[in-house]
């Protein structure tokens, strides 16, 4: 659901300099987003995900930057995200600071799906925002220059190398993305994803602390899962079925080894919830279409097949049960 979509405040420690350089006062517009900016850059706050990119579109809109979120994602500094930020600046090598995402930025951050896939070659990192996020561009291009800048430093020389994907689709000006990302740097990809060649794992970061490493470390070892595996496995399975939307559902088989649990465990877990399989899928649908009836101007058969209805009235049939009224209906209110 849309109020349990979240990212650390410190995502939001530069948005408010870099409109400010640009002569805009960004905290009444946050305000109007429902955010209180006194809780920018405070790392151990959370904030709403899709108020923070409302507040990035907005502030796109106001200064005429189509590249405001590429330019506080430049403006971004490496520990503003906390403890995660701190312990990457100090990843002994590539190969630590690739683990240290695998293991640890799902306790940090809800909103994001997160895929790793080891080739003999070479190591490709994906991850997407959830699709009930739907103006998301602006914060895609802050997170993707915030991360990858942790890479850019210790790979040094290396990051040359580096392939790079973005789901943004290719702008008028790609130079400024190619220099803030990567000069091999693909548009319009389904998820946003960066390979590594696995010869480059070993390279050392120069400014390593490894002693510091390992208590960071070990402090987001011990930290609880936000995504819920383990004993509340409920929004993770939400997560992993808002991803599905509109291609094939994982079974609830899938889904159970998806978050290292049995299907008899997870199908308990979900009877003692007073949910189902059936149920969350529905629930994801309804808000996805809520979004996307509200916030696009996409046609109802467009929305009927990003949903992975099988017809257009059937996807009208439940629209009407969720909201009451038929989505056309819905769209004019």
């Amino acid at each position: 659901m849309l109020h349990d979509i979240e990212v650390s405040a410190g995502m939001a420690a530069s948005i408010m300099k870099c409109a400010a350089e640009r002569g805009v006062d960004a905290a009444p517009i946050a305000r109007a987003c429902g955010l209180e900016p006194r809780d920018f850059g405070q790392v151990n706050k959370k904030l709403n995900l899709p108020d923070l990119c409302r507040l990035l579109e907005a502030l796109a809109a106001l200064t005429r930057d189509p590249y405001f979120g590429l330019h506080a994602g430049a403006a971004f500094e490496k520990g503003a995200s906390g403890v995660l930020g701190y312990a990457l600046m100090h990843a002994p090598t590539v190969k630590h600071a690739v683990e240290l995402v695998r293991d640890c930025f799902h306790k940090v951050d809800t909103s994001t799906l997160y895929n790793f896939a080891v080739s003999g070659t070479e190591t490709r990192i994906e991850w997407s925002l959830s699709p009930l996020v739907v103006r998301r561009s602006q914060y895609t291009d802050l997170a993707y220059v915030a991360v990858i800048a942790h890479f850019r430093s210790i790979l040094g020389p290396g990051f040359q190398r580096i392939r790079a994907e973005i789901e943004t689709p290719k702008p008028k000006n790609p130079t400024i993305y190619r220099e803030l990302i990567a000069k091999n740097l693909r548009f319009g990809a389904p998820v946003n994803a960066f390979t590594v060649p696995n010869d480059e794992l070993d390279r050392q970061n120069p400014a390593a602390d490894p002693r510091l490493f390992a208590i960071l470390r070990d402090q987001l070892d011990g930290m609880p899962q936000l995504n819920g595996h383990g004993p509340a496995p409920i929004q993770s399975i939400r997560r992993i079925v808002e991803h599905s939307l509109g291609g094939p559902q994982p079974t609830l088989s899938e889904l159970a080894g998806r978050i290292g649990m049995s299907e008899r465990t997870l199908q308990r877990r979900l009877a003692e919830s007073g949910s189902s399989l059936h149920d969350i899928v529905d629930q994801s649908r309804r808000d996805l279409a809520e979004q996307l009836l509200v916030e696009t101007d996409l046609s109802l058969s467009q929305i009927s097949e990003r949903l992975g209805f099988s017809a257009p009235s059937a996807f009208t049939r439940s629209a009407s049960r969720w909201f009451g009224k038929p989505p056309s209906k819905l769209r004019q209110q």
